[in-house]
């Protein structure tokens, strides 16, 4: 899912909301 999700879409607050409030894309793994 790493290429799928590029920094791009890992600052995207509708495809990873939870990772704003952690701070680290940990929830794509």
């Amino acid at each position: 899912m790493k290429v799928k999700m590029p920094l791009r879409v890992t600052k995207h607050p509708a495809t990873a909301p939870p990772e704003k409030d952690q701070g680290v894309p940990h929830t794509s793994q």
